[in-house]
This record gives structure tokens, sequence and C-alpha cells, in this order.
């Protein structure tokens, strides 16, 4: 009895719990669906993101190595260049060689879409196309490369197909450093844009000097630095735009058979001419501490070490590349790198 009094007592709670228990369930599933679809819109993003930045990176990848090439062929032809060379830029074998690195370089295993290559000039901060009229007035190249495609889930919020593209610049053009190489003469602003002007650059003072010897960043040159610098024992050390270089006039005689004599066998060596990269330096007195402003090719012809006007004789070389240069010289003086960097 007390039993079935006990059961009857609990019966209107058991019923309750019995309706709660079923109102709990019929939220869980939609609860569950919203969640199994928010679930599901988060990867689909994710997925997406991770997508389209893949894309992209493959995209500047191709970009970056169109860049490269194009701006490496307009200088150096395919045979490539050693030591000073002269050169012509060549538009048409830039495009050619930039075009050619799509195949090298898919997206998502597929060719891209399309590639633009444009030659022109780069200022520092800005790429500005040119034409190919005046082509050593030219000093960089930029590729735009572009790709559509279809992304896994974008259909929910979009359209599907999306088009992406990057976009690289490689600079060339006048060289701004030399890592090694530059040679103990210095040459007049003046002297350098006649292209085949005879020059004469002086070891001793003289009004009519277009340079004069130097010692790069020797605070105290004389006589055994030139000499050495001359015969190689003491190695050119990196010069570029913008340094100050110790210049001076006057040479014992001394340094001055030193010098007539290695130049005389670098002559005979090289059929009676050597071919130099000199730092260009502002016009006026030659002596003290005087700026580098850009380099300039130089082909020595000739040594004069007696009598009272001492110095080398050459002339001024134009559209000459070097192999060892850096390009981002603001001025051209006629010596151009023939190895480009990425600028953007």
């Amino acid at each position: 009895m007390k039993h079935l009094c006990q059961r009857r007592c609990l019966r209107p709670f058991r019923q309750l719990a019995k309706k709660i228990y079923a109102c709990q369930s019929g939220a869980a599933l939609p609860l569950t669906a919203a969640f199994l679809a928010a679930s599901l819109f988060t990867m689909a993003i994710s997925v997406d993101f991770g997508r389209v930045f893949a894309v992209k990176g493959e995209l500047q990848r191709a970009a970056d190595a169109a860049a490269l090439a194009a701006a490496l062929r307009l200088v150096t032809p395919p045979g490539g260049i050693s030591g000073l060379q002269e050169f012509t830029p060549n538009c048409s074998r830039s495009q050619a060689a930039g075009t050619a690195m799509t195949a090298a370089n898919p997206v998502e295993a597929q060719t891209i879409d399309s590639l633009d290559i444009q030659v022109g000039t780069w200022n520092g901060q800005e790429f500005t196309p040119m034409g190919c009229d005046n082509p050593y007035a030219l000093n960089a190249v930029q590729a735009t490369s572009r790709k559509s495609t279809n992304l896994v889930f974008g259909g929910l919020i979009s359209s599907p197909l999306m088009t992406f593209s990057a976009r690289a610049v490689a600079l060339t053009g006048p060289v701004s450093e030399m890592p090694s190489g530059a040679f103990p003469l210095a040459i007049d602003r003046s002297a350098v844009p006649s292209c085949g002007q005879e020059v004469f650059i002086g070891l001793n003072s003289s009004p009519e000097d277009k340079g004069c010897w130097h010692t790069f960043d020797d605070k105290s040159p004389g006589a055994n630095d030139l000499r050495n610098l001359v015969n190689g024992t003491t190695p050119a050390p990196p010069l570029k735009v913008g340094d100050r270089i110790r210049v001076k006039e006057g040479v014992s005689n001394s340094v001055g058979k030193e010098l007539r004599e290695e130049l005389e066998k670098q002559l005979a060596d090289r059929g009676g001419t050597w071919t130099v990269v000199l730092p260009v330096i502002p016009d006026g007195s030659h002596t003290g501490w005087k700026e580098v402003l850009g380099f300039a090719p130089f082909r020595i012809t000739g040594v004069v070490t007696k009598g009272g006007r001492k110095g080398v004789k050459g002339i001024t070389l134009n559209h000459y590349a070097t192999p060892i240069g850096v390009p981002g010289g603001p001025v051209n003086y006629g010596l151009w790198a023939s190895f480009p960097r990425l600028v953007r």
C-alpha cells in the first residue's frame, strides 16, 4: 500500500520530466543543424582563403621570375657577358625571355592565363612604362601575371570564379656599386658623355687633366698604395655611388715605372688596349676627398711616365655591361649591370 501511494505521488513528476525531455530533444535538432552549418561555412572559408594565398604566392613567383628573366635578356644575350662587354638593349629578346617563364612557373599546376611584360624606368618608388624607341634610357622591366580560378565554396557568398594578379619590377641599367674591380684612376664627369673622346688622366698636376689617381678609402695615400693597387697586390675594395674616395696628383718615379711596366704588360696581353672601370667624380680640384657619382668604362691605350706630364691615355666608352656591377645608378655614365635585381 505504501509503495502504491509513492508511485501515485511521483506520477505527475515523471510525466513532467517526460515532457521536458521531449522539448529538449526537439530543440537539439535545429541547434545541431545550425552548428554543423556554421562549421561547414567556417571550413569553406578556411579552404578558400588558403587556396587564395597559395594562388597569389604562385602568381608572385611567376611574376618575379618573368621580370628577372626579361630584365636579364634586355641587356645580356643568351651567351652571357664575361668581363666588360659592349651591349645593345633588345626589347624583343626581353619580351620573349619573360614570356618563356610562364611554362616554368605554373599556378595550380596550370599555365597562367596572361603575362604582361613592359619595359620602362624605375625612379626608386614607381615604374613608368616606355617604348623601346630610346632603349638606353630604360632601366627596368615590369611583369604582371594573372590567373582566374574557381573557388571550392566561393559560390556560397559570391561568384565562384575569381581573377588574381601579381606584379614584379626588376631593375637593370647603370651601375650603382662595384663590389670589386674598379681601377685606381678616377675620371671627371665632364669627360664621360662624349663617347670615343681621347682623355688624358694625369698622375701629376696639370690644368688639362680629366682625372687623377686615387686609393679608394685610404686616408693617407702614398706611392706604395698606388703601386700595390696597380699590380694587384692590394685587391680593389668595394665602391658604390655616394662613397668618398681619396684622390691625389703627383707620383714618384718608382711608381711611374711600376705603373708603366704593369700597364704595358696588361696592354700586351690584351692586344694593345685594356678596358677598365673608373669611378666618375665631380670636376674641379684633384686633391682631397671626392664623391663617387657613378662608374664609366674606359679603354687604356697607353701610358706616359717620362717628361713633364705623366699619366694614362685612353678613350671614353659607352654602352658597356659588367657581370659584377650592381644596378641602380642614378646617372648613366655608360656602364650597365648585366644582372638585374628585384625592387618590387
